[in-house]
């Protein structure tokens, strides 16, 4: 009986506990347009917010039925990536079209209602024209940032090495018991859909790094540190280090750098941010640093939008010819004759392959 009155009980309860987050999501999705557009504070943001939606209601829930829209088309986008397995697009997509959309959507809607804002300039090139000048301009801003911060880069760097020594010893132990083999690993790949995941998700992880200067550059450190482990056990545990090593190194040339990059420029916005906590750094200044750190991204995209080609239509196939291995031997000696079949698909053990060539017919 007392659990037939919980389960009754809970079900009003859920409702409520539910209408109560809407409530708060609802008054919190313009808190921070008003923030900006009234440059009010946290508490002053909220009244006008609270303000906005009841003077305002039909507005408030247009957007509101757009976001869930939206909401709903990445979900759907997320379903089909998973079939052609690039699922970290849907994260690409909602960073970078999703959410500025919505808040293009939102600040029009507040502040068409409120203090009023004009719409910007119409562009006067072509789409085309401007990416190509984004482009430029962002490679350009790599290039400097690199150039000025080497110090910071090798840094960066070393911090990788260590992580990758780390995980390297920490592997060590369980040779023999844990395998991982990149032959596996790569098998029934599909080339364009691993490409589009590579660069979607390597992108994913250089942006999240360098944002992460606005956490004074601690997780930026410890995702260097984390990844460095990780490739350093799985370099320790590979069966054939060749076919691991050469598997990397041609879209590696271009992604490791990308990271490194990356890093650096969370550490640096860290270190910028920590300027301005402290009063040392004005709050233009700092703006001018994040302008900058959008444009040495958008060059870090172009190394790893290279890399991501690279990695799924080159490394896992070019070096299968340069490890290549018979498969059907071409003389034997007498421990392993016995034990070749009719079918002829037939593997020598790594110990034999010192006999191979010179045993005895």
């Amino acid at each position: 009986m007392s659990n037939v009155v919980g389960a009754i009980l809970a079900f009003p309860v859920a409702i409520l506990w539910l209408l109560a987050l809407i409530l708060i999501r609802a008054v919190f999705t313009f808190a921070p347009v008003a923030a900006v557009v009234e440059e009010s504070g946290v508490g002053e943001s909220l009244r006008q917010t609270g303000s906005f939606i009841r003077s305002n209601p039909a507005e408030a829930l247009g957007y509101y039925v757009v976001a869930a829209a939206v909401g709903f088309g990445l979900a759907s986008l997320a379903g089909s990536l998973v079939l052609v397995e690039a699922p970290t697009l849907t994260a690409i997509a909602g960073f970078l079209v999703a959410a500025p959309f919505l808040d293009l959507v939102k600040t029009g809607v507040y502040s068409d209602r409120t203090v009023g804002i004009s719409p910007p300039a119409r562009p006067t090139g072509s789409i085309l024209t401007a990416l190509k000048r984004g482009v430029r301009h962002g490679w350009r801003e790599l290039l400097n940032f690199v150039g000025s911060r080497l110090g910071l880069v090798a840094l960066v760097l070393g911090v990788g090495v260590a992580g990758f020594w780390a995980g390297w010893r920490i592997a060590t132990p369980y040779v023999g018991v844990v395998e991982t083999s990149i032959s596996t690993r790569i098998a029934g790949t599909i080339p364009p859909a691993e490409a589009l995941e590579y660069a979607t998700n390597n992108w994913n992880v250089a942006a999240s790094m360098a944002m992460a200067g606005l956490a004074l550059g601690i997780p930026t450190i410890v995702a260097l540190l984390f990844n460095g482990v990780v490739l350093g056990a799985t370099a320790r545990l590979e069966i054939r280090l060749e076919e691991l090593v050469a598997f990397i190194i041609p879209h590696g040339v271009f992604e490791i750098p990308a990271l490194v990059f990356a890093g650096a420029l969370g550490i640096h916005l860290g270190m910028n941010y920590l300027g301005l906590l402290r009063g040392q750094r004005s709050r233009t200044a700092f703006a001018g640093d994040l302008k900058q750190a959008f444009w040495v991204l958008v060059g870090v995209a172009i190394l790893l939008v290279i890399a991501a080609l690279i990695e799924g239509f080159v490394s896992p196939f070019y070096w299968q010819f340069l490890l290549w291995r018979p498969k059907t031997p071409l003389c034997l000696h007498r421990g392993a004759r016995d034990r070749v079949d009719d079918t002829l698909d037939w593997h020598p053990p790594r110990s034999e392959w010192r006999g191979f060539l010179s045993a005895p017919l």
